[in-house]
């Protein structure tokens, strides 16, 4: 994506801030007419604002960031690069999903980095603030409380971490500030946001409409396939900052893993470790990696002619009866039929 005219101007202070040019920094400043300043809402240090201070060198927002009541229920924007990390907070929920490259994302007692493909949705209310110092794109889904509703009608029959988390954290509950999930570069959940993104920019007639259509399936996708590794984090919990790298963990090694060489990894002991799982997951380390299991498996049953044996082994089974057990209970199908009612 190009960069717009307030990036380049967040690009050429943060060039100069980084050479510690106060001098061109000032010239650079002194040419941004008022109304300029104002109508683009720039945001930096030097400039002074009834709407943020400076706190340490740090910006803080003064008020909850919100727009008119008569605007849509929702707004979507690429997050300004190089804008300085200013701490803000929202009257909105707002969904993160970093299409390119990597960021970071600061909590009051957790910051994360993100990388391509993650998601974070953000509660009402809770303050935090966002870094991207290179070409990194953050795609930013703002969404008003009382549209929630409309986005899950379809999708929240059944009890899931998303839905979960609205329910908590609409109701204003703060141990519940954000949900996080590591997606990486999933082709079905990118496209659906970039569809969704390129519908509402594209100012053609129902373009929002169906943006906001194209956000449902993202949610609906998003449900069925990562449920078992969405993170409903905490702020007061002190391994906040290293679920996300956990899970990841979890996810590439799945095949082979167990909880004692995990828990090595990350230097707990296999009952700590197992705590983390549960106290983020809401599910036991077993049950967790059972699923990532079997969903490996329904992929590689609906896109490959492999024996069911192999299936099982390349998935982490080596006793092909136990896999066939599992797989029943798991989709009320043997992995034979499975596939002959999905090819």
């Amino acid at each position: 994506m190009e960069y717009t005219e307030r990036e380049f101007l967040y690009r050429e202070y943060h060039r100069l801030a980084q050479q510690n040019d106060k001098y061109k920094i000032r010239q650079l400043l002194n040419a941004l007419p008022p109304q300029y300043i104002e109508r683009n809402r720039i945001i930096l240090p030097e400039i002074s604002s009834p709407r943020f201070r400076i706190e340490g060198g740090t910006i803080i927002q003064n008020e909850l960031l919100h727009w008119a009541g008569s605007q849509p229920d929702i707004l979507m924007e690429k997050h300004p690069r190089y804008l300085p990390e200013f701490i803000h907070g929202h009257a909105y929920v707002e969904l993160m999903y970093l299409y390119r490259g990597q960021c970071r994302n600061r909590f009051s007692h957790t910051v994360m980095s993100m990388k391509e493909g993650d998601v974070c949705i953000i509660a009402p209310r809770v303050k935090h603030g966002v870094s991207i110092f290179d070409d990194s794109i953050l795609i930013n889904i703002q969404i008003k409380p009382q549209a929630i509703a409309g986005l899950l009608t379809d999708i929240s029959e059944d009890q899931n971490p998303l839905l979960l988390f609205f329910q908590r954290s609409l109701q204003g509950e703060k141990q519940f500030p954000y949900l996080f999930v590591r997606t990486g570069t999933a082709p079905d959940l990118r496209e659906k946001i970039s569809d969704a993104f390129g519908e509402y920019c594209s100012e053609q007639p129902y373009g929002r409409k169906i943006a906001v259509m194209y956000l449902q399936l993202f949610f609906a996708l998003m449900i069925r396939k990562y449920s078992s590794v969405m993170v409903v984090a905490a702020e007061e919990k002190s391994n906040a900052h290293k679920i996300g790298l956990i899970l990841d963990y979890i996810q590439k090694h799945f095949r082979e893993i167990d909880l004692q060489s995990l828990a090595e990894n990350f230097h707990y002991t296999p009952q700590y470790m197992s705590k983390i799982i549960r106290e983020y997951t809401g599910v036991p380390f077993s049950c967790l990696v059972r699923r990532l299991r079997l969903e490996q498996a329904t992929y590689l049953l609906r896109c490959s002619e492999k024996a069911i044996p192999v299936v099982a082994r390349e998935v982490g089974y080596r006793d092909t009866d136990h896999f066939i057990r599992l797989f029943k209970v798991q989709y009320q199908y043997t992995p034979l039929k499975y596939r002959q009612s999905h090819q």
